[in-house]
């Protein structure tokens, strides 16, 4: 058992992985409104409902953008701002999304705009805006990823640190437990010497009581005889 929890304690001090590298922006498509939709993609490590608030935060904090769909009794996979002003991307009202969608350990994030029900910004005719979109999606994600790790980190050592003190009060209970075991059979040892000793004496007073019964029948038959006699 003490192996196997050394064992854990190595396991969890392990530090990440060296491969945990920012994620890639990529160009992308989304469904939307009936249709395929420009967007950018993003693929990262994350928990979606953390990620989510993390972005709205993000997006609030520096925009002054309030994105709809996260918060007290709601977690939407898509998040909106619709007739907003957005100025660090354009100039006139617009909307913008973005969209969550969990695969295994990863959470895929896209992130699009419209500035009218069938106007989509991307590269070919809002570049410029398309671009601003992008630069702020990669803001985010050059923060909020070394933050991510570091919380893991964070609480991996707090895990550790837990899991040590754990241990060593389980050893702690294990010694006592094993004296209390010495204890207990030296006392157990003791009391089978007891018990031999008694059994011997009963045995003894057991012989003699033998001894004592027939020395009564005998001296009952005797009295037996002396009162015929006297008859």
């Amino acid at each position: 058992m003490k192996h196997i929890l050394l064992s854990l304690i190595l396991i969890l001090a392990l530090p990440l992985s060296s491969d945990a590298q920012v994620p890639e922006l990529t160009n992308a498509t989304i469904q939307h409104n009936k249709a395929e939709r420009p967007c950018i993609m993003v693929a990262i490590e994350s928990e979606p409902k953390a990620l989510k608030e993390a972005w709205q935060d993000f997006i609030k904090d520096n925009y002054d953008v309030k994105l709809k769909g996260i918060g007290f009794l709601a977690n939407k996979d898509l998040l909106d701002a619709e007739k907003v002003q957005f100025k660090a991307i354009s100039d006139k009202e617009m909307n913008f999304y973005t969209f969550f969608d969990e695969k295994k350990d990863k959470t895929e994030m896209y992130v699009f705009a419209s500035l009218g029900y069938d106007i989509y910004l991307d590269r070919g005719e809002y570049p410029q805006e398309y671009r601003a979109m992008r630069n702020i999606v990669d803001k985010f994600v050059t923060k909020y990823v070394p933050s991510y790790y570091q919380q893991q980190v964070a609480e991996s050592q707090d895990l550790l640190s837990s899991l040590k003190k754990e241990i060593g009060n389980l050893m702690g209970d294990i010694s006592d437990n094993q004296k209390a075991i010495e204890k207990n059979l030296k006392a157990i040892d003791k009391l089978r010497d007891k018990n031999k000793d008694l059994s011997s004496d009963l045995d003894k007073k057991q012989d003699r009581l033998k001894e004592v019964q027939q020395l009564l029948e005998q001296r009952q038959e005797k009295l037996k005889e002396a009162k015929k006699e006297l008859q």
